[in-house]
């Protein structure tokens, strides 16, 4: 989670579920709140998106930091029905939670910084954009300089492949 600065109106805060091996956004929050209950509003989002079948026995993880909101019994319990293990980070360490930081770091260089942004629904409207663009355009060194939908596509042929082999 980050917050954002609205001239004349106050903070908002961005909640991101970032998929650290295809570098994509796969669910993200924003508004002017950041409960629990936002939380797992972006973790839904990114289970309803990813995964339509359901996660259970998927293996899925999630790396947190240690807030009050994924700390919360309902977020924690919410992982657990569905399977999805919590991992945190240790404290002051943003290392530990390194590509979404970096996330964090590309979304306010290139969307936040460079606007003065004095509506929030000029922001919420400018966000989902970017992040389609992102998840879309964005070329990682890290993928071999391949987007996050790219790189999706080619793991998934790759399962796809294996599984037709077997």
């Amino acid at each position: 989670m980050t917050k954002i600065k609205i001239d004349g109106y106050g903070w908002l805060y961005v909640v991101i579920v970032l998929d650290w091996r295809t570098k994509k956004v796969v669910g993200h929050y924003a508004g002017d709140q950041a409960k629990a209950w936002h939380w797992l509003s972006a973790l839904n989002a990114a289970v309803g998106r990813q995964f339509p079948e359901g996660v259970r026995g998927g293996g899925l993880h999630l790396m947190a930091d240690n807030g009050c909101q994924p700390t919360s019994t309902s977020f924690m319990k919410a992982c657990r029905v569905m399977d999805i293990k919590l991992a945190f980070t240790s404290y002051n360490n943003p290392k530990g939670n390194a590509d979404t930081e970096r996330f964090m770091r590309t979304m306010k260089e290139e969307l936040v910084w460079i606007n003065e942004w004095r509506s929030p629904t000029a922001f919420y409207q400018a966000l989902g954009s970017w992040i389609e663009e992102y998840n879309q355009g964005y070329l990682h060194s890290a993928l071999g300089y391949k987007t996050p939908v790219t790189t999706e596509q080619e793991l998934i042929n790759s399962r796809t492949l294996l599984q037709k082999a077997c």
